[in-house]
C-alpha cells in the first residue's frame, strides 16, 4: 500500500476557511463517485493531529436547513454508544427492584421499623375478627381444598402449601373492609404484603427482622404505585389495591425468597402480566372486593417463585408502552411519585432515634410509643368504639393511649422527615382504620358525629368528585348486603348521627328502619378536588348547621387490634417472628 505523504501544518490550518461563501445548492453530490474514494490507501499514522486547528471554526456560520436528514443512515448509528441519563431512562420496575433488594434491616429508620409493626399488627387483628364472623369462609375453604406442602398456616391453624395460606389470610384481613389504607394511593397496603410476609417468612424459616424488612419493601412499592396515577386505576373501572397489590406481593415474597436485583425486575414483570381486579362490585352486593387481595397476595408469590425458577418478566411492565400504567390507566405513572426520593441504604441507616437499644429481629416487638401530631385534634383512641355515645370535644383532643403495640398513624412532619433518612417513605403515611367501611365515608362520619343526640329534618353530605361513584351514588341509600352498606355514605352517616359510633355490628342488621329513614334524608353533593378523594374534608350539614372535619381522623392500633384480637391479644402483640406470630393467631381463634 502506497502511504500518503503528510502535508505541510500550514496545508491543515482551518483558519483562513470561510464557511459562509459556501453554496451547499451547488454542490452535486450525485456527481460524487463515493466507490472511487479508497479509504484504505489513507495512512492515519502519518496524520500528525496536532497540527489541526479546530477552535476558529465558526459553528454559527454552519447552515442546519442544507442537512438533508433524509441522506442520514439510521441503521449506521450505534444506539450502544449513547450515553444517557439511566435515572430517567431506566424502567420503573428496575428502579424499584434494585432499591428493594438493597434494603437491610439495620438500615432501616426507627420509624419506618415501628410503622412496619403497627400495619403488621392492624392486618393480624382485621384478619382475625374477619374470620370470627364468617367473612372469609369461602376463600379459607378454597384455601384448605388447595392443600399443598405443608410450608405454612391459614389464621385458623391448618397448614397448607405459601400460596394458599397467604390466599385465604388476605381475604381475611380484608373481608370486613376495616383494614388500613394510603390515602395517596387508595390502596389497602397490609391485605395485600401481611399475610404474603407470614407464609412466606414461616416456610423460609425467616427471622423478625427479615420479614419487617420484606415488608417495609412490599408496603412502600404498594403505596408508590397507586399514588403514581392517582384515581387511575379507579376511573378505569380498576381496584387500585389489587392492581398494585400484586407487585407489592411479589417483592414482599422475592426479598424472602432472596432473589437478586435482576430476578425481582422479573418477578415485577410477572406479577404486572397477572393484575387484576373490577370495581363492578359497587354496583351489586356481591363479595369479590374481598377476594382481590387473597387473589393478588397469591398472584404475587407465584410470580416470585417463577422468577426464582428462571421465568423472565418485561422490564417495561409498569411504565413501558404497553406496561400496567399506560394500559390499565390510560396514561404514564408520575415518576417523581412513584421512583423520587427512594431512601438509599446509606441514606436510610440515619435513624430516627440512635439511642434506642431495643431488640430489631423481633416480629412484633415493643414500640416506642406515641408520636406527636400538633395538626391532628381529633384522634379518635379507638379502633371499634365501645357504645358509650358520642364523644366529647375533650375526649377527642386527648392523647392516645399508648401500649405494648401502639405505633401512631399519621406522623407529625419532624416524625416523617426522621422516617425518611433522607429519603421518603410512603409507609409511614398509611392511616390505621378507626371504622370498618369504605375510607371515603371516613371524613364524612366524623362530621355527622356532630349531629349525633339531634333529630334532622335532612342532612346534606359533600363528597369528593371521585368518591361520589364509589359511596354517594343514589342506588347506595337502601344497601343490599353488609359489604354494601360499607360502600353507603348515606348508611354510615346514618348510623353515626343515629348511634353515635360505627363498628362493625353497624353493618349487621340492614333493616334497621330508624337507619333507612334517615338515610332516604341525606343528599350527596359534589365538592371541590383540591385533595386525593382519601385526604378531602367531611362537610355535613343540616337544620342550619355545618360540620367540618378537615381530614379522616385515623384510629388508634393498640386499641383496636385488642378489641379485634380478643384475650389473644398480649400474646400477639409480644409473638417474635413470623412462626411465633403465627402460633399466636391462631391461639387467637380457638
Amino acid at each position: 500500500m502506497t502511504a500518503v505523504p503528510t502535508p505541510p501544518a500550514a496545508a491543515l490550518n482551518v483558519d483562513p476557511i470561510n464557511n459562509d461563501p459556501i453554496n451547499n445548492d451547488a454542490i452535486n453530490n450525485d456527481a460524487i463517485n463515493h466507490d472511487a474514494i479508497n479509504l484504505d490507501s489513507v495512512d492515519a499514522d502519518s496524520v500528525d493531529a496536532d497540527s489541526v486547528h479546530y477552535d476558529p471554526v465558526d459553528i454559527d456560520s454552519i447552515h442546519s436547513d442544507s442537512v438533508n436528514v433524509d441522506s442520514v443512515d439510521v441503521d449506521a448509528i450505534n444506539v450502544d454508544s449513547v450515553d444517557v441519563d439511566s435515572d430517567l431512562e431506566e424502567p420503573a420496575a428496575v428502579v424499584l427492584a434494585r432499591w428493594a433488594a438493597g434494603l437491610d434491616a439495620d438500615g432501616l429508620p426507627d420509624v419506618v421499623v415501628e410503622a412496619v409493626r403497627e400495619h403488621l399488627i392492624d392486618a393480624v387483628g382485621c384478619g382475625v375478627a374477619g374470620i370470627r364472623r364468617g367473612a372469609a369462609d369461602p376463600a379459607l375453604t378454597v384455601a384448605r381444598g388447595l392443600g399443598g406442602p405443608p410450608e405454612a398456616r391459614l389464621f385458623s391453624g391448618e397448614r397448607v402449601g405459601a400460596v394458599a395460606a397467604a390466599f385465604g389470610n388476605a381475604v381475611a384481613v380484608h373481608a370486613l373492609d376495616f383494614d388500613d389504607t394510603h390515602a395517596g394511593g387508595l390502596v389497602h397496603a397490609s391485605a395485600v404484603t401481611v399475610p404474603v410476609a407470614l407464609a412466606v417468612g414461616e416456610q423460609t424459616g425467616a427471622r423478625g427482622s427479615d420479614m419487617i424488612t420484606a415488608l417495609a419493601a412490599g408496603l412502600e412499592i404498594v403505596c408508590r404505585l397507586g399514588a403514581a396515577a392517582p384515581h387511575g386505576f379507579h376511573a378505569r373501572g380498576l381496584h387500585a389495591t389489587s392492581m398494585c397489590g400484586v407487585i407489592g406481593a411479589a417483592v414482599t415474597a422475592g426479598r424472602l425468597l432472596g432473589l437478586d436485583e435482576t430476578r425481582l425486575v422479573h418477578a415485577i414483570g410477572i406479577a404486572a402480566s397477572g393484575a387484576s381486579g373490577l370495581l363492578e362490585f359497587l354496583h351489586s352486593p356481591a363479595s369479590t372486593k374481598q377476594l382481590h387481595p387473597g387473589i393478588a397476595a397469591a398472584n404475587g408469590i407465584l410470580a416470585a417463585r417463577l422468577a426464582a425458577a428462571g421465568a423472565t418478566g418485561p422490564a417495561g411492565a409498569l411504565d413501558g408502552e404497553y406496561g400496567l400504567f399506560r394500559t390499565m390507566t390510560g396514561r404514564s405513572p408520575d415518576r417523581s411519585v412513584l421512583l423520587g426520593d427512594l431512601p438509599t441504604p446509606e441514606r436510610a441507616d440515619l435513624r430516627s432515634d440512635p439511642d434506642r437499644t431495643s431488640p430489631r429481629n423481633v416480629g412484633v416487638p415493643e414500640c416506642a410509643g406515641p408520636r406527636s401530631d400538633p395538626d391532628r385534634t381529633s384522634p379518635r383512641d379507638v379502633g371499634v368504639p365501645e357504645r358509650a355515645g358520642p364523644r366529647s370535644d375533650s375526649d377527642r383532643a386527648s392523647p392516645r393511649s399508648v401500649g405494648v403495640a401502639e405505633c401512631a398513624g399519621l406522623r407529625s412532619d419532624s416524625d416523617r422527615r426522621a422516617a425518611r433518612g433522607g429519603g421518603r417513605w410512603e409507609a409511614t403515611r398509611i392511616g390505621i382504620k378507626p371504622y370498618p367501611a369504605c375510607q371515603l365515608t371516613h371524613a364524612s362520619i366524623d362530621a355527622a358525629g356532630e349531629f349525633t343526640g339531634s333529630a334532622p329534618s335532612a342532612l346534606t353530605v359533600t363528597l369528593h368528585p371521585d368518591a361520589v361513584p364509589i359511596v354517594g351514588g343514589l342506588e347506595k341509600r337502601r344497601p343490599r348486603s353488609a359489604y354494601e352498606a360499607k360502600f353507603s355514605v348515606y348508611w354510615c352517616v346514618a348510623a353515626m348521627v343515629i348511634d353515635g359510633w360505627v363498628d362493625l355490628d353497624t353493618f349487621e342488621d340492614l333493616d334497621r328502619s330508624d337507619v333507612q329513614d334517615l338515610a332516604a334524608r341525606i343528599t350527596v353533593v359534589t365538592g371541590a378536588a383540591d385533595v386525593v378523594a382519601a385526604d378531602a374534608p367531611g362537610i355535613v350539614a343540616g337544620d342550619g348547621r355545618v360540620a367540618r372535619v378537615e381530614r379522616p381522623a385515623g384510629g388508634g392500633v393498640r386499641t383496636k387490634a385488642a378489641a379485634n384480637l380478643g384475650p389473644g391479644a398480649p400474646a400477639v402483640f409480644a409473638a417474635d417472628g413470623p412462626a411465633a406470630l403465627l402460633d399466636a393467631i391462631e391461639g387467637c381463634l380457638k
